[in-house]
């Protein structure tokens, strides 16, 4: 998810991840709120299985409090935006 913050601060608005695993998909679900990206999308499986996921309409149903309870996390115990982008040194 570092990554996915990165880009975002780069100016990059559509982000794809591209994962097998869906507790990464559960991650961007968690964070999507938080980062200055207008869509994130997770490329999810393989070949024809290939899927993708509109990560973004996903949290913007469930609404942000839903959004970071989704992997365990509530709002207060969420990593900020400002503390990573601080700790982030180019």
């Amino acid at each position: 998810m570092v990554q996915v913050l990165d880009a975002s601060c780069c100016g990059h608005r559509r982000i794809i991840i591209r994962t097998n695993d869906t507790d990464v998909a559960a991650l961007a679900v968690s964070i999507v709120c938080t980062i200055p990206a207008e869509e994130l999308c997770a490329a999810y499986g393989r070949g024809k299985h290939l899927q993708n996921i509109a990560v973004h309409t996903i949290a913007a149903a469930l609404g942000p409090e839903r959004a970071f309870s989704f992997v365990g996390v509530t709002p207060e115990k969420h990593i900020s935006i400002e503390l990573l982008q601080n700790s982030v040194r180019y």
